[in-house]
């Protein structure tokens, strides 16, 4: 899809657009492809909460392991596996709440539209 892209801009440390689709590929990485003429916002907040709904499981269980008696006799590669894992699930919330919070931007945006 990229290759029919008008243009790519990178976007160090700054919100993407609203209106962009948002595809988080690890922690440091994410790619929003601004689809705001193209997507359903509700279909997209829709896909995104499944997603947020899974990082904030798997923040709880990993919590919840991490602060289980005996946990200080896992091995060290494995605790420090999980604490990765941990703070990339939680980083992976803030990201879909961010994104939801656009694409609810966009929908309010394009119900306005529709009152004029």
């Amino acid at each position: 899809m990229l290759a029919c892209a008008g243009g790519v801009t990178p976007l160090l440390r700054q919100p993407a657009p609203a209106g962009c689709a948002v595809s988080i590929l690890d922690p440091t990485l994410e790619v929003h492809l601004n689809i705001s003429d193209l997507i359903d916002p509700v279909a997209e907040i829709a896909r995104i909460e499944k997603a947020l709904a899974k990082s904030r499981t798997d923040v709880q269980n990993l919590q919840k392991k991490m602060a289980s008696p005996g946990y200080d006799k896992v091995p060290a590669d494995v605790r420090e596996k999980n604490a990765k894992t941990l703070a990339d699930q939680q980083a992976a919330v803030v990201s879909n709440e961010a994104a939801i919070a656009k694409f609810q931007t966009l929908k309010a945006q394009r119900e306005a539209q529709a009152k004029k």
